[in-house]
């Protein structure tokens, strides 16, 4: 028998769960008796659901493969922070220039949220909106000199909260916004530091279920002119530790679940995560692939073995050669029961050889 005053339990629907134990229905919910002991506490998942490079390299797509780009229209690849070249999309002030992102069901995050990406401002208007003006998002305003974050109601569009911190036009800061459902509690971050925190009493759903815009918006007399790069979205809360690495969506190896200090010698790889639905409507992570374009322009032939280390194992070794100094493409697919139980993926590391 369990008693629930006991410390690390949780008593749920008449059932008593360990501190750390996943809802059996939804894995983006636990028992966190830090939180709330009679109820499940939003945990959402490790990695972004939407990543988005906006570069010239990594382009106007989802690096995770959850989210759509419906249009891209009036929009010019820049340089980005640090001078990066080719580093940055500029939306030009006008009626036209946005990115409108289709809303799949994996980009509603709908409890708690976090949005992180590169800003270099110019003009107001809204850097990024789900759905129509003054709904979830990040804001820029010109005169104020203000980057706001707001989070609004699902059901009425009614506000929730809104915070703001003092930025300067035209220089780049990596911006971002969280709100934890569990807390009620709204956070704005500029460069790694939390700029603006507000708290509210009450737990509520949000309004993310509508097309997600960057940029202008139609109908909305104020259009965002400035610079962006490298946008994710989580459904959880991020923590600080986490933020620096946010500033680079890392095109050389994009993340799944965690960054990898241990890269892969390639001069492009994507990872990739493809969710096939399954019948009772959640998600089975059942393929993971591994894409490279290899251009070595020294050696003649190159091998490369790949190897996927999965769970603290190995699941799978590929072996593959450049064709010639031009390089080559490969693409490593795992899948089956391996994933199934998958926590994260520790390592996909590549030796290379010059002599074949």
């Amino acid at each position: 028998m369990c008693f629930c005053v006991q410390a690390n339990t949780c008593f749920i629907d008449n059932t008593c769960h360990v501190g750390g134990e996943l809802n059996p229905h939804d894995v983006r919910w636990a028992c966190k008796p830090g939180i709330n002991q009679d109820q499940w506490s939003v945990i959402g998942t490790s990695y972004p659901l939407g990543k988005f490079a906006l570069t010239g390299c990594g382009g106007i797509i989802d690096l995770m493969g959850l989210g759509t780009i419906t249009s891209v229209n009036n929009t010019i690849i820049v340089s980005g922070p640090d001078n990066t070249e080719n580093g940055a999309t500029m939306f030009t002030g006008t009626a036209e220039s946005q990115v409108k992102i289709e809303n799949i069901a994996k980009l509603d995050t709908m409890y708690s949220l976090s949005i992180f990406l590169n800003l270099y401002a110019e003009e107001s208007g809204s850097v990024l909106n789900y759905g129509t003006d003054r709904g979830v998002g990040l804001y820029y305003n010109e005169m104020s000199g203000e980057i706001v974050f707001r989070v609004v109601k699902r059901n009425n569009a009614d506000l929730i909260s809104e915070v703001k911190a003092k930025v300067n036009a035209k220089k780049w800061y990596h911006v971002g916004g969280t709100y934890d459902y569990n807390t009620g509690k709204t956070c704005l971050y500029i460069d790694n530091k939390l700029g603006a925190v507000s708290d509210t009493p009450t737990k509520d759903m949000l309004a993310t279920d509508s097309t997600i815009y960057l940029g202008a918006i139609e109908g909305v007399t104020l259009k965002f002119k400035g610079r962006v790069s490298c946008l994710h979205m989580f459904d959880r809360v991020i923590e600080e530790a986490e933020i620096d690495n946010l500033k680079k969506c890392k095109l050389n190896f994009f993340m799944l679940v965690s960054e990898y200090p241990s890269l892969p010698k390639l001069p492009e790889i994507e990872l990739v995560r493809r969710v096939n639905a399954t019948a009772n409507g959640t998600d089975d992570f059942s393929v993971f692939s591994l894409k490279c374009d290899v251009s070595t322009g020294k050696e003649t032939h190159v091998k490369y073995e790949l190897q996927w280390i999965i769970n603290g194992a190995i699941s799978k070794t590929n072996t593959f050669v450049s064709s010639d100094a031009t390089g080559g493409k490969f693409e490593s697919v795992l899948s089956g029961d391996s994933l199934k139980s998958l926590q994260k993926i520790d390592q996909v590391s590549s030796l290379q050889n010059a002599v074949i």
